[in-house]
């Protein structure tokens, strides 16, 4: 059995139609075109590997003191 979630304020919502992907916001009338499927993928693999290597650089320089 699965639950529908609505989404938090604030929160994003990401959508695909025709091989581009949009994003929207709740409570807003207009979406955004974030671009065709490949070059928004790659762009938020790029992003999260990003963000995956200032953490662990963070960590790290916490844990040198």
């Amino acid at each position: 059995m699965s639950t529908k979630r609505e989404p938090a304020v604030g929160q994003i919502i990401f959508s695909l139609e025709d091989g581009t992907i949009w994003a929207n916001w709740p409570g807003k009338a207009a979406s955004i075109e974030l671009g065709q499927y490949e070059e928004v993928t790659i762009m938020m693999r790029d992003f999260l590997a990003q963000c995956d290597l200032a953490e662990r650089l963070a960590s790290r320089k916490v844990s040198n003191g």
